[in-house]
């Protein structure tokens, strides 16, 4: 998953452990050869894939969650999320989901160290 991640932050935390305060800055992008997650490969003769999404918890809580893309193993989100946190948290995590009728299943995550005040990765 292709992302910028850009975060301010403020003082306080244990060594492990910082304050995440004032705004995240998120931008997801895409993601790249995603493992087909779904049983049913096939369905009246088309490829079935992945339906994914992003969701960004933050200490329990969800504050961003893209749109789904479906039957895609090569989704283009290309969303902007600006969120005001104050949450003490040692990092964030993305999570790639498989959208499905019988629930979410994980498709794959990073974590980003809330010491790092710009991030770009690919998942």
């Amino acid at each position: 998953m292709a992302s910028t991640f850009n975060m301010s932050k403020g003082g306080g935390g244990t060594a492990s452990e910082k304050v995440v305060l004032g705004d995240l800055d998120l931008k997801i992008l895409k993601a790249k050869s995603l493992p087909n997650m779904d049983m049913h490969h096939h369905h009246h003769g088309k490829i079935i894939t992945s339906d994914p999404y992003v969701k960004v918890p933050v200490t329990g809580a969800t504050v961003a969650w893209t749109r789904v893309i479906p039957n895609s193993q090569e989704p283009i989100w290309d969303e902007h999320f600006q969120v005001t946190l104050a949450h003490s948290t040692a990092s964030v995590e993305f999570q790639v989901k498989d959208n499905d009728v019988f629930g979410a299943q994980l498709i794959g995550m990073v974590i980003i160290s809330a010491r790092y005040r710009f991030v770009v990765f690919t998942l």
